[in-house]
């Protein structure tokens, strides 16, 4: 029987995502969500700015608000009610992210049987991801209450790539084992030359605590994030 029934990507550093220039306008330097009018406020490098309407998707819950631009690339916030700063990528980026979600959660993810065969790898990753949940309702309470996806996709990617800016020495996933908020990390894989690699932690291990400390929603990024010595 398994024990561990919710899935949680675990990624936090900057990834570094490059869009094809516009000859008259430049590069996208920054982008912002407006709720009150559904668009977002691009400024390029040129000092123009441009406004481009927002599609919302109703099916998740916050709503999200995306656009995607003439040369491929996405816009997208999380919450479609709150303004600020949004992320933006490209569209082949995406689909990387997407195709890593979901080999991963084939493996990892409790329900893994009832994901889809053929999900839409067109969506954002935040939508993608909970598209292929086994959700939870009131006609199925044994469905996933817990798992969400980190906010930034980007910053999940960037850690594929080896670029970790507080190097605990492994990468990870982390599962939410109870409904009060513990978690445990799953080591994907120890880093060559790290001290996690010397000390013999491998793919499969679970982390149940971080310097005697159970690791909890409220807790990991710190415990993670580079701010204490790990032991």
């Amino acid at each position: 029987m398994k024990k561990i029934f919710a899935f949680l990507l675990g990624f936090a550093v900057l990834f570094s995502v490059s869009c094809e220039k516009n000859p008259d306008e430049g590069d996208i330097i920054s982008a912002t969500y407006d709720p009150s009018t559904t668009t977002f406020i691009i400024t390029y490098s040129s000092g123009t700015e441009k406004t481009v309407p927002a599609i919302l998707d109703n099916s998740v819950s916050p709503p999200t608000a995306s656009a995607t631009l003439p040369d491929g690339t996405e816009l997208w916030v999380a919450h479609a009610k709150q303004g600020g700063n949004v992320s933006f990528t490209r569209k082949e980026t995406a689909n990387y992210v997407n195709n890593w979600i979901y080999e991963n959660m084939n493996i990892y993810y409790l329900w893994n049987d009832k994901i889809p065969k053929n999900p839409d790898y067109s969506r954002n990753p935040h939508a993608f991801f909970n598209s292929i949940l086994y959700k939870y309702s009131a006609s199925n309470r044994d469905g996933d209450r817990f798992s969400w996806v980190q906010e930034n996709y980007v910053d999940l990617l960037n850690s594929l790539s080896g670029v970790n800016s507080d190097e605990i020495g492994f990468e990870y996933i982390l599962f939410q084992v109870d409904e009060s908020g513990t978690l445990y990390a799953g080591v994907l894989y120890p880093k060559k030359g790290s001290d996690a690699y010397a000390k013999g932690i491998s793919r499969g291990m679970f982390v149940i605590q971080v310097n005697g400390q159970d690791i909890t929603l409220q807790n990991y990024q710190t415990l993670f994030g580079g701010t204490v010595q790990k032991r």
